[in-house]
Formats: structure tokens, sequence, C-alpha cells
């Protein structure tokens, strides 16, 4: 398709393509033609390889109500027109059956092809994750919590910095600021990190890091924790055992009854709500969460 000219272009399941395929073809829409307009028309479900460039590009955007919005970096005009299977009345009057085979699927499924839900999709790790009670409008923290920055630093791939709060009584953890992308050397990124906090919140943050940070390629090569630390952040080697992690982190998300433990009468401390929630303007990693 490359070099060719579209006035119109369509994705049938948009969701089955990756976003080098999405971008290389509408490259090739354009119109020589004044009286010719451009169009572009995706159609698509919940799930497959293009899931996540799909939801962050033509899902996110949109609030409840608005179908409609203008990209600010390209001027672009970008509509979503949510449909689910209860609109296609064609369909449901033909085979009324089918919404009860719909209901039979894998939970999933079942939330992306019945529900029309976008958050999950078959194959998600982290399925626990729900915005409506995992996100939270940023608040003051209390200043004797405990404070982490966890480090996965990158050149190619996103440089990632993430502020964690615990509450020293029930363990619940807040992600409440981030820092995060590509093409940052090691040594702006220490002092992006440090930039980002007042010296007050310098003090009493510990600082946690990929222990890949710790590897030298040559003789006489510095690593990137030196590196770090010759900006004056500390760093302390993490367990990045995948699986434990991964656990860990489905601990984590579910209600955090486990983590308070029962009170001496042998009922549970706290309200039923998660150990991990995340302030709204950490958006990359509400983003990538869920998309795992």
């Amino acid at each position: 398709y490359q070099g060719a000219q579209y006035h119109t272009v369509g994705f049938e399941e948009a969701t089955q393509f990756t976003d080098s395929q999405y971008f290389s073809i509408t490259g090739s829409l354009r119109s020589s033609r004044m009286d010719i307009p451009t169009r572009l028309r995706l159609t698509g479900n919940p799930g497959g390889v293009g899931h996540g460039w799909v939801k962050k590009r033509f899902i996110d955007p949109f609030p409840s109500g608005n179908v409609t919005v203008k990209e600010k970096d390209t001027g672009l005009t970008l509509a979503f027109i949510p449909s689910r299977v209860f609109d296609n009345m064609a369909l449901t009057n033909a085979d009324p059956r089918y919404i009860a085979r719909l209901k039979a699927l894998p939970d999933a499924l079942k939330k992306a092809w019945l529900n029309g839900s976008w958050d999950v999709f078959e194959g998600q790790v982290f399925t626990e994750f729900d915005p409506a009670v995992h996100v939270l409008v940023p608040h003051k923290i209390p200043d004797d919590w405990r404070r982490i920055v966890a480090i996965d630093y990158g050149y190619n791939s996103p440089f990632c910095a993430l502020w964690m709060a615990q509450d020293p009584q029930s363990l619940r953890v807040i992600v409440y600021r981030e820092l995060y992308g590509p093409g940052t050397r090691d040594k702006l990124q220490a002092q992006a990190i440090l930039k980002a906090m007042t010296p007050s919140e310098r003090a009493r943050v510990t600082y946690i890091a990929d222990p890949s940070m710790w590897a030298r390629k040559g003789e006489n090569e510095v690593s990137p924790a030196d590196i770090y630390g010759r900006e004056g952040l500390a760093l302390i080697p993490a367990k990045n055992n995948r699986l434990h992690g991964k656990m860990r982190v489905h601990e984590y998300l579910a209600p955090d009854v486990l983590l308070l433990g029962p009170g001496d009468d042998g009922t549970p401390l706290g309200p039923q709500i998660p150990g991990l929630r995340i302030f709204r303007t950490c958006e990359n990693l509400i983003r990538t969460l869920p998309n795992m």
C-alpha cells in the first residue's frame, strides 16, 4: 500500500491490526482533489493484538456522552460511536439465542463482547483492575507514610519512575506520581526524579530500581546505578522475580482483607477496598497496567 493514494480507508476489526500496520496504511490516506475529501473508518471489538493502541487512541479520549474530540497536536477530529449487540436488532430478532451464547462465554470475553467493556480482554493479566475502584482523585497524603520511588530505566524503551506512599497501619499503597517517556539519558533521568520532589520529600524516600541497572558493559564502564548515585540517588536493587511480582500485584489489587488481617473478634479490619490505588494523574500507569 505504500506510495499509493487512497481517498477512503476502512479497517474491519481494527484490533486485529498492530499500530504500525494502522499508521503505515493511514499514511497513504490523501487526496489531490479538493472535491474529494478523505475518510477513515474503523470497526472493532475489545481484544486482539491491537487492543492497547485502539483503546488509547479511540476509546480513552472520550468521556461519557461525548462522541467527538479534536486532537491538540494534529487538529484532527476523532469520533467514537459505541455500539453493543443489543443495538443490532436485526440480529437479535433473527437469532434470539445469540445473547444467551454470549452470556455463556468466559468472563473476559463476555464482558468485552456482551457488555462492550474495553477494560477487560481475553489474555489480560490483571483482570481485577477497575478504574472506578483503583483510580483516585489526587489528595494530600499524610507526611508520616512510607515513601518509595520505583525506577525502571531505559532509553529506547520508556523510562519510568513511580512514587508510592504506604499507610503504616493498613499497609495500603497509593501511587501518587509518575515520570514516563523514552529518549532520556541516565543522568537526566536521575535529575528529573530529584526535580519532581521537594527537599523534605527527598529526605524520606527510598529508591528501588531494576537490578539490571548495576550491570557494566565493559571493564572500565560505569553502571546506570553509578550514574544515579553521582546525582544523589542511592538505589536499592529490587526483587524482580516476575512470577512473585505478578502475584503481589494481584494481592494488592484485590480487597485488602488479607493485608489488614483479622481484628480481635475475628472480623476484618477496615472497609473492603483494594490494597493498591492510583492517582488519576498517573495516566501512563493507568493505561499500561490493564493492557498487560
